[in-house]
């Protein structure tokens, strides 16, 4: 169990890339003092929660009130996360820090669709259908903590990783997205 909880956590890991988006985030709050900024990461990781296990427990539903299987979900997923995977790797932002309001950005655009967007709630509903909710469920928990710690720490880690730094992680994890979206195609196609 504990190898399965540790895959599915470093899956996890990967697609949401708060590492990699801790450009973005300090560009949205370099102005906040640190209590706005811890505000701002309690809201994130608050919200991000409530997404991530809404369709942690109730994304299979969802598909089924579709009539969508789990393998074309595999196949569309694997798709998005491809295109997201390529962005990564080329450096493409997906984010004008510059279009939203100061206040507002914990929800949009940085719960939704930075950290839980389609790469993972595609990630989250084939975790719990290979592995079921507990596993899931447990890398969710171990992810958000990341999430929080990783954003009410952002301008130390950013110090320590520079813009060089950040970005050449996320295009490691860009890799790691195109590799995971390959492994869901080649499933879906399989089941």
């Amino acid at each position: 169990m504990l190898q399965e909880v540790l895959r599915a956590s470093v899956t996890l890991f990967v697609v949401l890339d708060v590492v990699g988006l801790i450009p973005i985030y300090i560009a949205l709050v370099k102005s906040s003092s640190n209590k706005v900024m811890d505000l701002h990461a309690k809201r994130t990781t608050l919200f991000s929660s409530l997404l991530l296990f809404l369709f942690l427990f109730f994304g299979a539903a969802i598909l089924n009130y579709f009539s969508i299987s789990i393998s074309d979900f595999k196949i569309a997923g694997g798709i998005i996360l491809i295109i997201i995977g390529i962005k990564f790797v080329l450096g493409l932002r997906v984010l004008n820090s510059n279009k939203y309001e100061k206040h507002n950005f914990a929800v949009v655009p940085f719960a939704m669709p930075l950290l839980v967007g389609p790469g993972t709630i595609t990630t989250t509903i084939i975790l719990v259908e290979k592995y079921g909710y507990i596993i899931p469920s447990i890398a969710a928990i171990i992810n958000l903590a990341l999430v929080w710690f990783f954003l009410k720490n952002s301008r130390r880690v950013y110090k320590v990783l520079g813009n060089q730094g950040s970005d050449v992680l996320t295009r490691i994890m860009g890799l790691l997205i195109t590799a995971i979206a390959v492994k869901f195609i080649r499933e879906g196609f399989l089941i």
